[in-house]
């Protein structure tokens, strides 16, 4: 049963935010992301601990797939018959709904002192066909950091998704990045200047102040 709610008389504020309880809590950790099969049989949740797999009219625990990360992105692929989940730099890739993995990749986007910081943010996206993810790391968003190692190197660059290989890398330090609809382009926003390139080889097409 879910505890009684208390009374709330003002908007959240810090003062009363400590009033706030938690009434349930699905997953094994703090849920990240989730997603429904397609055929509407399951709920998946990415936690910080894994992936969590729901019967969907029950809502009882079917299946838990640990992983190495914080499950931010989940998604099925062909049809429902594999599940994928991914951060910036690493992933699965597992049969569904049986849960064995088929493959784990890695993203090369930083160095092993990048993932070490806590205030490093990364992000890739992967394509819509699934084989390739383009990503980047970005030392802005590393706050209150003035020195970097000196083999600190910021990567960006268009992923293979089963091997983790990257097919191409730039030479930008990128803040933010958009891909086209028709996969065809990638604009990246350097700070200065916005970058076009071609997706599928990294050819620059039009540097723009």
């Amino acid at each position: 049963p879910a505890p009684v709610i208390p009374d709330v008389s003002a908007t959240i504020s810090v003062e009363n935010v400590s009033d706030l309880t938690r009434l349930t809590s699905l997953g094994e950790g703090d849920i990240m992301n989730m997603q429904v099969s397609p055929d509407e049989k399951w709920i998946v949740l990415g936690t910080s601990n894994g992936v969590l797999v729901l019967d969907s009219t029950t809502m009882e625990k079917v299946l838990f797939l640990p992983t190495e990360m914080k499950t931010r992105n989940i998604s099925f692929i062909e049809d429902g018959s594999k599940l994928i989940a991914w951060d910036c730099l690493q992933g699965y890739i597992w049969s569904f709904p049986s849960g064995e993995e088929i493959s784990r990749f890695d993203f090369q986007l930083v160095s092993e002192w990048a993932k070490s910081q806590p205030q490093f943010v990364c992000t890739s996206v992967p394509g819509k066909n699934w084989k390739y993810a383009f990503g980047s790391s970005n030392p802005y968003v590393m706050w209150g950091m003035d020195d970097y190692p000196s083999d600190y190197e910021p990567v960006t660059g268009l992923y293979d998704i089963q091997t983790g290989e990257m097919q191409y890398s730039l030479d930008y330090e990128v803040q933010y990045f958009s891909i086209s609809s028709d996969e065809k382009l990638v604009a990246l926003d350097t700070g200065d200047k916005l970058v076009i390139v071609q997706y599928q080889d990294g050819m620059v097409l039009h540097e723009i102040p």
